[in-house]
Order: C-alpha cells, then structure tokens, then sequence
C-alpha cells in the first residue's frame, strides 16, 4: 500500500501543476485510473489478509467468510465520514466557503448514509449466518461480546453506528448544513472506534486476568488518540501544501462558471423583497 501511496501523492502533484497540453494531462488521468484498478484488488486482497491475521487470528477457532469485505466497508465508511468533517471545516474559510453548494453536500450525505448502510449490511450478514448455523465454533465469538458486560456496549454501538445516523441522514435538511452533517460524520467516527474495541478487546484478560470481561484502562483511551493525531498531523500537512481545487482541469472553468452563476442567482434572491419574491413565483 506504500507503494500505491507513493505514486498517488507523485502523480498527483503533477495534476496541480500546469499541463503541456490536454493529451499529457489526459496521460496522466490514464495512470491514475490503471494504477487504480489495478489496486484496488491488491487493497481487497492485503485487507482480507490482514483484518485475518491481525484480528481474526486472536481466536484461533471461530472464523467468518465475509471478514474481509466487512473490514473493507468500515474502511470505505471511516474515509467517508472523515472527508465531511474536512470538508464541514474548510467551507468555513476561501474558496470553499464560496464554492461549496448544498447540491454537494447533499450529495456526500447521501453517500454517507450508503456506507452506513452498507456496513450494517455486511454486520447483519455476518450475525445473521452465524445465527443461522448454530454451531459452537461461529458462536462463541458472539457470546463472548453479549456477555460479562459488553451486551451495553453492543447495544450503543448499534444506536450509535447504525440507528442515529441512518434516523438523521435521512433528513434532507440536515445533510445541507454543514455542521450537522459533521456532527453525523463524527458520532460514526468514535463509534468506529468502538465497533473496533468491541471487536478485539474481549479475547484479551483483563486486570484481574480474566478472560473476556469488560474493562477498560488507560491506554484503550490513549492510544487511538495518539494514533489519531499523528495521522491527522500528517494529513492537514500534505493538504496545506496542496491546491484546494484542480485548477488545471479542462473542466475547472464550466464547474466555476456554473458555481458562480447559481450563487449570484442566489444571493439576488436574498436581495429582493419577499413581497417580490411571492409574485414572482405566483405571477396571476
């Protein structure tokens, strides 16, 4: 996955840069989109392996035959829901503040509430065959997480990854307003990180060395942090030394000029009176 990193952030550079001609930047289009093909079977494939090794494996017995494609899905997910809460904090500041539209953002939150609905999907999949199987080896994973404490914390995760943000994205509203729409993104973010611990903690003693019971220490809450902040340090660093928008894209100028057109269309009709603004959309 390095090595795909590597090549996404060279190539890109090179679209923010002024093109030759349309061919090189359409050459340089053509790479992406064979190095992405190409790499999202090698992601698929490295994923499942991992989420097998490094998750899976801590209960050596038990096994699931949609595991990677979950893991893929929470990942699709947390991408989602972390753009939004960028893209929330940028329309505060030029030029996204006066590019953004509610068209866009509505359209992010409809494809929130689609990844929402899509791990959940995969989620009941996974418990629904278990379930249906009934045999020992599938279900001691399951009882292992509705016991010795962590039935509440199932239950959150469920109020709280799949219930709240799929009662509140289907609001049309909320998903035109940007803070909401990030207060959505951030309630699926912490709630990722528990459906994380709720997955992996119960196969580790606890302080007393017990086995599968719920606690909770130091390091569960300070470590993800950590994590987090490294992450999203070098995060806002690669973007600060990015362009914001491809000003060099052929279609850049239409994308604007449409923009810009909606926004005066806009703010004259917030000049106009709303005496005016009734006969005109009532002209008898």
């Amino acid at each position: 996955m390095g090595v795909l990193i590597y090549f996404f952030n060279k190539w890109s550079r090179r679209l923010d840069a002024p093109a030759a001609s349309p061919e090189a930047y359409n050459l340089q289009r053509l790479r992406f989109m064979r190095l992405g093909g190409g790499g999202v079977l090698f992601y698929a494939i490295s994923l499942t392996l991992a989420a097998v090794d490094w998750v899976m494996s801590l209960d050596p017995i038990w096994f699931s035959t949609i595991w990677g494609m979950l893991y893929m899905g929470a990942q699709a997910l947390t991408a989602m829901a972390f753009i939004i809460v960028v893209l929330a904090t940028l329309s505060k500041i030029e030029p996204m503040h006066s590019l953004l539209r509610k068209s866009e953002l509505h359209d992010n939150g409809k494809l929130l509430l689609a990844f929402v609905m899509l791990y959940t999907y995969l989620s009941f999949s996974q418990f629904i065959i278990i379930w249906s199987g009934n045999l020992p080896e599938e279900i001691r994973w399951y009882l292992a997480r509705i016991q010795n404490g962590w039935k509440p914390v199932m239950i959150i995760l469920v109020i709280c990854h799949f219930v709240a943000p799929f009662l509140f994205l289907l609001n049309r509203d909320l998903k035109k307003v940007p803070s909401r729409l990030a207060a959505v993104a951030m309630l699926i973010l912490f709630s990722r990180v528990g459906e994380i611990y709720w997955q992996i903690n119960p196969n580790f003693p606890d302080t007393s060395g017990i086995t599968g019971h719920f606690h909770v220490n130091m390091f569960d809450i300070a470590l993800p942090i950590a994590l987090a902040a490294v992450w999203i340090a070098a995060f806002f660093y690669q973007l600060g030394k990015r362009p914001l928008l491809p000003v060099y894209h052929h279609l850049v100028p239409e994308i604007l000029g449409e923009i810009a057109w909606s926004t005066l269309n806009r703010r004259a009709a917030a000049r106009r009176p709303a005496a005016a603004r009734h006969n005109t959309r009532n002209p008898t």
